[in-house]
Formats: structure tokens, sequence, C-alpha cells
């Protein structure tokens, strides 16, 4: 007996799993849904309470490029007043720094990816109840902009 045979409704759940899984993905998935963003979620089915997306906008990955490119500049540039004589505020990169340069930019730019892919994973999350991981990517990059402008202003000095 083949199953094309029996109606669906009468069918067991064995034989209803011996069909092909409609949400499997291929290469197609990556190329023509997940680029252009077709056929993935894009909003939320509900407008209240925390979702994730299987689609990210443009914006979302420019901020989260911009965060990391401000964070390389303050390691370079913090790198820089040390030369100056200045000293590190922070006392896990300070010890990070005694231990040898090349980790203290590898841990300070990895600590920043994952923080950046923790955020905009979690865009459209309330954060500690109150405010959403866009928004709190926004912020960060408000004040590495800021820390930015400061550096600047001590390299002139």
């Amino acid at each position: 007996m083949t199953i094309t045979n029996i109606p669906t409704a009468i069918m067991t759940d064995k034989e209803k799993r011996i069909r092909e899984d409609r949400r499997s993905h291929s290469f197609q998935t990556l190329t023509y849904s997940g680029l252009s963003g077709r056929g993935r979620r894009m909003g939320a089915r509900r407008t209240k309470g925390n979702y994730y997306l299987d689609y990210y906008s443009p914006k979302l990955f420019l901020m989260g490029f911009t965060l990391l490119l401000l964070s390389g500049l303050d390691a370079f540039f913090t790198s820089r007043l040390l030369q100056q004589n200045a000293y590190e505020a922070n006392l896990l990169m300070a010890y990070l720094m005694s231990i040898d340069m090349n980790v203290f930019f590898a841990v300070k730019i990895g600590l920043t990816v994952f923080g950046t892919i923790a955020l905009a994973t979690h865009a459209h999350f309330y954060l500690f109840n109150t405010i959403k991981g866009k928004h709190l990517l926004g912020i960060m990059i408000g004040i590495y902009t800021l820390l930015i402008c400061y550096e600047i202003v001590l390299l002139g000095k």
C-alpha cells in the first residue's frame, strides 16, 4: 500500500513524517531567501514582546560595523596614548596590555564582536525590561564616538 492512496485524515504520524520536510534549508535559502529577505520573517507577528527575526535590516548591520570600527579606533588611539605616558583606566584592559599588546587587541575586538552580535541578534528584545537591543547598540555607538573625540583631544595635547 502506498501513502498516496491513503487519505491524509487517516494517515498515521509515521506515514506523515515520510514526506519531505518543507522547512528544510538549502543553498537557495541562503542565496534567494537569505540575502534578499524574501520568504524570511522581517517583522513580528505580534506587536508586543520580544521576538527574533530571520532577516535583519542593513541599518542594523551598519550599526554593528560602525561599533566595531569605533572599537578598533579606540584600541589604536589607546596604544598611541600609552606611548605618550597615559594610562588605561579599565583594569581588565590594563592587565591585558601588561601581558602583550596583541592579546589586548585580540580580546578587545573579540569582546566587541561578541557583544555586537549579541545586541544585533536581540535587537527586538527588551533588555533589562527597559531598552531594546538595537537602541542599546545605538547608545554604545554614541559612547564610543564621545570616547574617540576625547582621545583625539588628548592626542592633540
